[in-house]
């Protein structure tokens, strides 16, 4: 399966932006349910797991895109899941409905910070950290490095920061990688980053982009991780009926309108070249549409 995911690959180009153009990486059309990047995440635990029988646990939320993946991962593949999900209503998702019926055990735990969750498992477990994150995390990603070679900036959305630090550890000295956090500063993964990438610099909004390789902005977080921004979600279901493909409304839509704001504040030239990474997703919008369905409805 992973020599066939390169051919798999497909760059989409974006309608220009105050005369800025940009190409899509649509890493949600790798695999159909393993989502978007977290195949690329997941390939050194799923690598483990089958070369010593072991089966892949980790935490996440009750909607959580790296849950969905691990479990659909044990299903494609033939190994146990286990899943620790944070929640104070133990309310069935569609993303749970589905981890359900892939037969991962699901266990529920109180809400508090998912990076310092780490249960007690016995031998035939190998522990996944939250989002993949770490060092095991970042391999998978190399198949991904020809892509990354014609782009003088790549954008992305980061949460924990593993695939932007995956794709800066792919990129050549005069490429620019600008991670879109989709979660407060409190929550994200930029101070761990930044303790590893000492270059790691920080983007806000009013100011123009630090001379830096790799830059990071929770400028586009919001309130919190699943808000209903309005401008934001109408924006992106306009380039879902131009473009004919679905963006995800945490992730990937924020990266849509960082560059927005970009090309429309000058932040770019017009003989630079920028990759949008999608990072999959997709199923999560079941959950974000069903809190926020007259909302959505509106739009229409």
């Amino acid at each position: 399966m992973w020599s066939a995911i390169h051919n798999e690959l497909n760059i989409h180009s974006l309608e220009a932006i105050n005369g800025i153009s940009a190409d899509v990486l649509r890493l949600d059309a790798v695999h159909n349910i393993i989502s978007g990047n977290k195949i690329f995440k997941l390939k050194g635990f799923i690598d483990t797991a089958l070369e010593q029988g072991l089966g892949l646990a980790s935490t996440g939320g009750s909607c959580s895109n790296h849950l969905h993946a691990l479990s659909a991962a044990g299903t494609v593949f033939g190994f146990k899941t286990k899943v620790f999900v944070h929640s104070h209503t133990k309310v069935l998702t569609p993303t749970l409905n589905d981890i359900l019926n892939w037969g991962t055990d699901v266990q529920w735990i109180k809400p508090h910070n998912i990076f310092s969750t780490t249960p007690d498992l016995d031998a035939n477990w190998l522990w996944v950290p939250a989002g993949a994150m770490g060092a095991q995390g970042l391999p998978g990603f190399k198949v991904l490095k020809p892509f990354l070679m014609p782009y003088t900036h790549i954008m992305c959305a980061a949460g924990t920061g593993t695939t932007a630090l995956a794709l800066h550890q792919l990129m050549h000295a005069k490429q620019q990688i600008i991670a879109i956090s989709a979660v407060r500063a409190m929550q994200s993964g930029f101070t761990n980053i930044s303790k590893q990438i000492l270059n790691l610099k920080e983007w806000y909004k009013n100011f123009n982009f630090p001379d830096s390789s790799f830059i990071w902005t929770h400028d586009f977080a919001g309130k919190h991780f699943s808000e209903w921004d309005e401008n934001r979600i109408s924006y992106t279901r306009h380039h879902e009926q131009i473009h004919h493909f679905k963006w995800d409304y945490n992730y990937t839509s924020r990266v849509l309108w960082a560059f927005k704001f970009a090309a429309n504040s000058g932040y770019f030239k017009s003989t630079d070249r920028i990759l949008l990474i999608h990072t999959g997703g997709l199923q999560a919008n079941r959950c974000y549409e069903s809190r926020y369905k007259l909302n959505i409805e509106h739009l229409n």
